[in-house]
C-alpha cells in the first residue's frame, strides 16, 4: 500500500468514527439511574419510638427518647436501645432518667453516648377541652455503653426555650454544639463546653436541618469533617483547622438521614420522588437517584450510620418501624 492509499485509509476511519460517534450521542441519551445503586435489605422491625438516633463503633446503633403521636397519652419518652448490627438485633437498654422529652439531641464518644435537652408537653387545662403548655430542658445527660449507666453532666450553655434553635454536629467522636450564631466542642475529660469562633450563619428552629437533630436530622461522620444543612445551604467544618467553607446546594429543601465517608443520603418525604433514596456528593455539589424503596412512605424515623452501611426507619401504614439497611 502506497503512501497515498495509507493516507486515504486514515482519513476513511477517522470519517467512520466520527459519524459513529454522532449517531451514539443521537441514539444513547443520558441514563436517568447511576450506575451503581446501591442495595437496600428490610430488617427485623425498629422499636416503637418515633425520632432518636445515634451511631457509634463499627457494629452499634443506639436510638431512643421519641414518641409517636402529639399529645402522646405518656408524655414523651425515655426508652433506649442499641443496635447490633452483626446480629440484626435491638436490645432495651436502662432508661433515661426523668423527665421524659421528645427531640432530644444526640452524639457519640468511643465510650459514652450523650444526650442532650429537649421538650415535652403536659396538660395544663382540661375547660373546654384539654389544652397543653411546653416544658423545655437544658439537661445534658451521659449514658456509659460498657456498664448501662446513665450520668448527669453540667446544663447546656444556652437556656432551655433555645433547645429548640439547636443543632449538633458528631465528628469522628467529638460533639459539637450549635445555637444561633455560637459554637461550641464538648470536652469529654472535664465536662466542659470550650467556646469556639462565631459562626458564619445562623441556625433557625425546627427546620434548621443540620446533620444533627436525633432522628430527624440524625448524622454521624467518622473523618476530620462535618456538615451543616441550614436555609438550603450546606455548609462543612474542618475539625483540624477551624474553618467553614460554603458548599453548593441541594435542590430541594431534603433532608440528610447519613453519611457514608464523603456522601449524604436522603430521601424526599413527602414528593413526587419519596421511593427513592438519593445520594448527594460534598465536594460535587450533585445528587444521584439512587435505589427505590418497596413502598411510599410519609415520614423518616430513626436514622445513622455503620461503617460501609445506612439504616433508617419509615412511616408505612402509621407505623415507624419499618427498618432499612442500606449499601451503596
Amino acid at each position: 500500500m502506497n503512501g497515498t492509499q495509507t493516507n486515504y485509509m486514515k482519513r476513511l476511519v477517522t470519517l467512520l468514527l466520527l459519524l459513529f460517534i454522532g449517531c451514539k450521542d443521537k441514539s444513547d441519551p443520558v441514563p436517568i439511574e447511576p450506575f451503581s445503586i446501591g442495595s437496600l435489605a428490610k430488617l427485623k422491625l425498629a422499636p416503637d419510638i418515633g425520632i432518636g438516633s445515634i451511631s457509634i463503633g463499627a457494629t452499634q446503633g443506639y436510638a431512643g427518647l421519641g414518641a409517636i403521636g402529639f399529645p402522646p397519652t405518656g408524655g414523651g419518652s425515655n426508652t433506649f436501645f442499641s443496635y447490633d448490627a452483626a446480629a440484626n438485633s435491638w436490645t432495651t437498654k436502662t432508661s433515661l432518667p426523668q423527665p421524659k422529652r421528645y427531640q432530644s439531641l444526640m452524639f457519640a464518644s468511643a465510650t459514652k453516648v450523650y444526650v442532650l435537652g429537649g421538650y415535652n408537653y403536659y396538660p395544663y387545662t382540661t375547660v373546654p377541652f384539654v389544652q397543653y403548655k411546653a416544658a423545655y430542658y437544658k439537661d445534658f445527660w451521659e449514658y456509659n455503653i460498657l456498664n448501662d449507666q446513665w450520668t448527669r453532666k453540667k446544663d447546656l450553655p444556652i437556656d432551655s426555650l433555645g433547645i429548640i434553635s439547636c443543632m449538633v454536629m458528631n465528628i469522628n467522636e467529638k460533639g459539637f454544639l450549635l445555637y444561633q450564631n455560637k459554637f461550641w466542642q464538648y470536652n469529654e475529660s472535664n465536662d466542659v463546653w470550650e467556646s469556639k469562633p462565631d459562626l458564619p450563619f445562623t441556625t433557625k428552629q425546627w427546620d434548621a436541618r443540620g446533620f444533627v437533630r436525633s432522628g430527624n436530622y440524625g448524622l454521624t461522620t467518622f473523618n476530620t469533617k462535618g456538615f451543616v444543612h441550614i436555609d438550603n445551604t450546606i455548609w462543612e467544618y474542618n475539625s483540624v483547622s477551624g474553618e467553614w467553607k460554603q458548599l453548593k446546594p441541594l435542590k430541594d429543601t431534603d433532608r440528610i438521614l447519613f453519611c457514608i465517608s464523603d456522601k449524604g443520603y436522603y430521601a424526599n418525604s413527602p414528593s413526587a420522588d419519596s421511593t427513592y433514596l438519593w445520594e448527594y456528593d460534598f465536594q460535587k455539589g450533585d445528587s444521584k437517584r439512587k435505589i427505590g424503596f418497596p413502598q411510599t412512605f410519609t415520614y423518616i424515623g430513626i436514622s445513622f450510620s455503620l461503617a460501609d452501611k445506612g439504616y433508617f426507619s419509615v412511616e408505612y401504614r402509621s407505623y415507624m418501624r419499618e427498618f432499612f439497611e442500606f449499601t451503596p
